[in-house]
């Protein structure tokens, strides 16, 4: 699919689900929301979101950023991040329970570091989609436990209706956990 313009009149590049999802439902900005760090920023935002979800759009934060508390995706969700480097200091950096689109800017722009030597950076606990597509995920010490995504949805949802496309997973003990929990 070609590019589509959002409610706030920003332009995208979506698959078909994010179309069918995301198109007439708000955009916000991180910035715009109370927040230690991008990651409490973030979650803040989507805490604010109805249950018909949004986007957050985060590409105006750039440089080195951090998450240190969990973020929850309770509602469809789809994240943009920018030219960002986001270290992660807690287990768990996202506890998706509902659809989540993660799109960076590329290999070469979107990084995120665990800096911790066990942990999960997506934990995808439900039965819905998760898409991430055009980052690097790495760790700042070889890790001895974890994964970088983990699809451990009931239902197997997780694990059937998920796309990784164009990302860069180095340095993990597990890059995609593909296990599931009992029905």
């Amino acid at each position: 699919f070609g590019p589509v313009t959002l409610s706030d009149g920003t332009t995208a590049t979506l698959n078909k689900i994010g179309i069918q999802t995301f198109l007439g439902t708000p955009v916000l900005y991180p910035g715009d929301f109370s927040g230690v760090n991008l990651g409490a920023k973030i979650n803040t935002a989507i805490a604010s979101l109805t249950s018909s979800g949004g986007v957050i759009d985060a590409r105006g934060f750039v440089g080195a950023q951090a998450i240190t508390s969990t973020i929850t995706v309770d509602k469809p969700v789809l994240l943009f991040l920018g030219a960002v480097t986001i270290t992660g200091s807690v287990s768990n950096w996202f506890t998706v329970t509902s659809m989540l689109i993660v799109e960076g800017q590329g290999k070469a722009q979107t990084f995120l570091t665990q800096s911790l030597l066990t942990g999960t950076v997506f934990n995808i606990a439900s039965t819905s989609s998760f898409i991430l597509r055009d980052l690097r995920i790495d760790s700042a010490s070889a890790q001895t436990a974890g994964a970088y995504v983990a699809l451990t949805g009931t239902g197997g949802n997780a694990n059937t209706h998920s796309i990784i496309e164009y990302c860069l997973f180095q340095s993990q003990w597990i890059g995609i956990d593909m296990g599931q929990t009992a029905a």
